[in-house]
């Protein structure tokens, strides 16, 4: 089985003088790119790296990153993306996770470190970091996830699995030769590493940005016919919500064959409303994990009108099987947690057994996800095992209750979270955006709504009306900043 280099070099070799990516002012093509991954390879050797041995590369969403993870991959080393404004919590615990002792970035890195030689790119980590054996043999990227603990750990995802992966998206989801690919997802989530990889595999040209703003992110869409603009839901919500970039796109509809999403659920609503807007822009749904190389399941665009706000059905070489809090599979219909057994799954979770064991259950990985099979034989999902509310006992999905207000005719997105509460332990609070200048509908109002969809309990009991909804470093929303934001507005 190819390795993700060797996969890489079979592209350059065969579209040499072809454009590969563009971004931040710089651009390369494929020839380019293999000559500046030959630069880091061969300083990385000269520098001593060792078989197997973890790189970390600061990630900038430039085309020089994915030089910099080629050159990695040729000299033998493991890639560990960072990005650039990681904290310094992140950092640490990145380096000690992984005792990395070479560094590659474009800018100083944030932590202690010295050039290994002028003008390379390439640092030494200052200190003792102790070369631990890593059994990572086969590693192509060390990913870090923080899941539903929140505390981050290293996935170690091997090149033939990742590569097989690649083939299974490609079988399901069928991109064309030659695709053109809007790239605003960071290069150290693995949504935005596959789509890159797989858009590369097939000859296609990569256009890279660095950081997420809907004005720039309207303006790129429509500048160019695009064959796949890979999204998670809240940055498309935050677009149509964001009163210049919703301007940009009422003057000239986007060109893009396929919105596909990811990252978290995409509402069905949502997907409707991008449907009526654009019908010739299709959509395709993937869900998955870091820990399985993504893109367990895919709801193809063909199939997204019929089974909008299910997430399709598992990819090859992906089992499921959903079950309950005793453990044991439950019927269609009845929700549960999603387990997933693949051939593509990580070798485990760098230096930490007992998370990589807790994370299995006999051959299946907990994904912490709640979802049903529907009538159609389709997962729909319910939200994380860890996100359900807990109101007085009873669980509530919160994807249910932002389901329920995205119905409203005034609201362009929201998210719900669960807020402290003395008497019930928790109680739902909902975040939503309205059209600029919209009423700002009192909580009876939305109250009264809700209470015609959902039941009594499930109603949130405080509401907030906000520019934009909470986002995580990935741009997918965040849940934990729905009673911060609560928080302040009392105060």
């Amino acid at each position: 089985m190819l390795r993700l280099d060797e996969l890489l070099d079979r592209a350059i070799a065969s579209f040499t003088d072809r454009l590969a990516l563009e971004g931040s002012g710089d651009s390369l093509t494929y020839g380019a790119l293999g000559s500046l991954a030959q630069v880091h390879a061969n300083r990385l050797q000269d520098a001593g790296l060792l078989p197997n041995e973890p790189v970390t590369v600061v990630t900038h969403n430039a085309p020089s990153d994915v030089a910099a993870f080629l050159g990695v991959w040729r000299a033998g080393g493991v890639v560990v993306p960072i990005h650039p404004n990681a904290a310094r919590s992140t950092w640490n615990q990145l380096l000690t996770t992984t005792s990395a002792r070479f560094i590659i970035s474009s800018s100083v890195p944030p932590e202690a470190a010295r050039p290994c030689s002028d003008g390379s790119w390439l640092y030494c980590v200052l200190g003792s970091h102790r070369i631990q054996p890593l059994a990572i043999t086969g590693g192509a990227l060390v990913v870090f996830t923080s899941g539903s603990t929140g505390i981050p750990k290293g996935v170690v995802q091997e090149h033939g699995r990742y590569r097989r992966k690649l083939d299974a998206i490609e079988r399901t989801l069928r991109p064309p030769n030659a695709l053109r690919l809007l790239q605003y997802l960071s290069l150290t989530f693995s949504f935005g590493q596959w789509s890159t990889l797989l858009a590369l595999t097939k000859g296609g040209v990569v256009s890279l940005s660095k950081k997420f703003k809907a004005t720039a992110f309207a303006q790129d869409v429509i500048a160019h016919r695009w064959d796949w603009v890979p999204a998670v839901p809240t940055m498309l919500r935050c677009t149509l919500a964001d009163e210049n970039a919703s301007r940009i796109w009422e003057a000239r509809s986007p060109r893009v064959g396929c919105w596909v999403v990811g990252g978290e659920p995409m509402p069905a609503e949502l997907g409707r409303d991008l449907r009526n807007r654009w019908p010739d822009s299709g959509i395709a749904d993937v869900y998955g994990l870091t820990e399985t190389n993504s893109a367990d399941f895919i709801l193809p665009a063909e199939e997204y009108d019929e089974h909008a706000g299910s997430i399709g059905v598992p990819t090859p070489g992906v089992c499921f099987r959903i079950v309950g809090d005793d453990g044991l599979e439950v019927v269609p219909g009845i929700a549960g947690e999603i387990e997933v057994a693949t051939c593509y799954r990580m070798l485990g979770y760098l230096g930490d057994e007992a998370s990589t064991v807790e994370a299995m259950h006999g051959d299946y990985l907990r994904t912490g996800d709640i979802g049903f099979l529907d009538e159609s034989g389709r997962v729909r999902l319910l939200g994380r095992k860890k996100e359900q509310i807990n109101v007085a006992g009873h669980e509530i999905s919160p994807l249910e209750v932002e389901a329920a207000y995205l119905e409203h005719p005034d609201i362009l997105a929201c998210i719900a979270g669960a807020l402290s509460d003395d008497i019930t332990g928790e109680r739902v609070g909902l975040l939503y955006v309205t059209e600029p200048g919209g009423e700002n509908w009192s909580t009876q109002d939305l109250t009264a709504w809700g209470r015609t969809r959902l039941d009594g309990y499930k109603v949130p009991a405080s509401f907030c009306r906000v520019n934009t909804l909470p986002t995580g470093a990935t741009g997918k929303a965040d849940r934990k900043g729905v009673s911060a934001v609560f928080e302040n507005d009392v105060s």
